[in-house]
């Protein structure tokens, strides 16, 4: 009688917790607990995996009944997902199953392997990441890792995403030009969300380089366009930048000028010049013309505004190491653009290390990771990765007398499948966001200060978006972000247990900067699939979390943990009371 009271009993309470968790639940689905067993019955064929608390996969079962006994596992606690949405706990001893209880959804599951061009992607490539001591040893940046690429039409009266971003939790955008100039409306909007402001100077009132002739030989026609440009940056920063009238305006504003500036967009595509025609520039010629506008930009705001303002120079878009080899221009074959603009600047006469305060890149893999190796396909033996990119133009840095300077990116995204553009191919959108975690974890061990992910919605294109713009919904990279975020609002790399060996990365970080007194956090990924590993931590209670957010309680013994680590990053942490 007592075993069947408590069947109904938690027949009826799970029963209601699973139509409240899903507008998928089952028409029916029983849950019955008796005799140390665990009985499933659905008027439809289940997908139900039993997982233990180090997230592997225990048992795995597609069938519309489903019993689970406790004489078959080990004594400890289990979590039973079933159709990865509805979530259920429960405790063996000596074989005896019982305290079945309703939970949030426990961990995501881990994919088999990557989605896209597996056969582009080499886990066994050495990534030439800078000594990680370095990177540990280095001054926490002022500016947040975590970076958002928004136009900033984005931010004003009709659209007003400041909500969700602040919700999310980004700490830099790059407010991009669209269309419209940068105005009161836009400063306003930004200046409501606690973030650090680059203004990515073209579009607007800039006109490119065509407008004023398509004679690219013509230094009157560069001139009267470098010219046309300082005198709109000028506006701009006049009225925006540190001691602008905009704050005159306003004196109910919080100040926060802006005080980086980047000097165009992707120059080494099409953005500098505009049309053609039958007559395209070399690579050489848009590296000459971009090499004087930023020598021309940076001598004005340094005159100006001195160290105030940051000058972010470059910008330069390719496949991650097309920004350094895009072309190969015949005119100068053993350079791509980056090297190419700092050769221009010494021709010219001028200092290379006098010319920018950041470098900004766009280290873009479309739909390949951004912690591997990357065959594009019909390249012959042609492959680059993000730490082989970051490497070589720090080289070329350090040749001009740069290597002191940062990195940022300052764009970069992943496509979905999905999305409001319709797409023959495209990333998942969890694998989406797995990617833009682990883009920012590459960052961070590369000691790039700041990136700002491509896109707040899907637009330009491309479904990079983190929202839906028509309905405001979240996709699972908004998710995954704040979720990174609320785990380490401010993080500095302290160690490392696995440095990508054979693909598999575990980093210990000390979650916030601003304090010392801390609990590390361990983050792990391995970028083909499902992996056992070892990690070692001090005895304890320690808490498993997800990529979305989802988090079981593990305990420590022989000084380790044994987890199962995959594509979809998971973070460990000090279980807190």
């Amino acid at each position: 009688m007592k075993i069947f009271k408590l069947t109904k009993i938690l027949s009826i309470i799970l029963f209601s917790f699973l139509l409240l968790k899903s507008e998928k639940a089952f028409c029916y689905l029983n849950i019955i607990e008796e005799s140390g067993r665990l009985i499933l019955e659905s008027d439809e064929e289940m997908a139900v995996r039993v997982i233990d608390v180090c997230g592997r996969r225990i048992r795995n079962f597609n069938n519309s009944e489903v019993t689970i006994s406790g004489e078959s596992l080990l004594s400890g606690v289990y979590f039973l997902d079933i159709n990865n949405e509805q979530s259920l706990k429960f405790t063996v001893i000596n074989n005896f199953l019982f305290g079945v209880m309703g939970i949030d959804k426990i961990l995501i599951e881990q994919p088999e392997s990557v989605p896209f061009y597996p056969e582009r992607i080499s886990i066994d490539e050495t990534q030439n990441f800078p000594d990680i001591e370095d990177i540990i040893n280095a001054p926490v940046s002022d500016i947040s890792v975590y970076g958002l690429y928004a136009w900033y039409t984005y931010f004003s009266d009709y659209a007003h995403w400041q909500d969700e971003v602040s919700e999310v939790g980004w700490g830099s955008i790059r407010a991009g030009a669209h269309l419209t100039e940068f105005n009161d409306i836009s400063m306003r909007a930004l200046n409501s969300i606690d973030m650090d402001i680059m203004l990515t100077v073209s579009g607007g009132r800039t006109k490119v380089r065509s407008y004023y002739g398509y004679d690219w030989d013509d230094e009157v026609q560069d001139q009267t366009f470098i010219d046309e440009y300082i005198s709109y940056m000028d506006t701009i920063l006049s009225r925006y930048g540190p001691g602008g009238s905009f704050f005159d305006d306003y004196p109910e504003e919080p100040y926060k000028p802006i005080k980086y500036v980047e000097i165009w967009n992707e120059p080494n595509l099409h953005y500098l010049y505009g049309a053609y025609l039958d007559n395209p520039p070399s690579l050489t010629q848009k590296a000459e013309l971009y090499a004087k506008l930023l020598l021309a930009s940076y001598n004005h705001i340094k005159s100006n505004w001195g160290d105030s303002i940051k000058v972010v120079g470059l910008s330069a878009c390719g496949g991650s190491a097309d920004d350094i080899y895009w072309g190969p221009d015949p005119l100068n074959p053993d350079y791509g653009f980056i090297g190419l603009v700092h050769k221009m600047i010494v021709e010219i006469g001028e200092d290379p290390s006098e010319c920018y305060d950041v470098l900004s890149d766009h280290p873009y893999t479309h739909y390949c990771p951004p912690d591997a190796e990357v065959y594009p396909g019909g390249r012959g033996s042609y492959h680059y990765s993000v730490a082989n990119s970051h490497n070589l133009y720090k080289q070329i840095m350090a040749n001009f007398e740069n290597e002191d300077k940062p990195v940022w990116f300052t764009e970069v995204g992943y496509n979905r499948q999905n999305g409001v553009f319709e797409r023959d191919e495209g990333l998942t959108e969890r694998f989406q966001a797995a990617y833009v975690v682990r883009l920012y974890l590459t960052a961070l061990r590369l000691g790039v200060e700041t990136v700002h992910v491509m896109f707040m919605v899907d637009a330009d294109g491309t479904n990079t978006g983190f929202f839906v713009y028509d309905t405001r919904e979240w996709y699972e990279s908004a998710y995954a972000v704040q979720n990174m975020i609320r785990i380490m609002p401010k993080p500095k790399l302290i160690g490392a247990i696995s440095d990508g060996t054979a693909g598999y990365y575990a980093y210990r970080f000390n979650p916030d900067a601003d304090t010392s007194d801390y609990d590390p956090v361990i983050v792990a990924w391995n970028v083909s699939g499902p992996l056992k590993a070892i990690i070692p931590v001090e005895n304890g209670t320690y808490q498993l979390i997800d990529m979305l957010g989802h988090s079981i309680t593990l305990e420590a013994y022989n000084n380790q943990l044994e987890v199962e680590v995959g594509p979809y990053p998971i973070y460990i942490q000090t279980q807190t009371n």
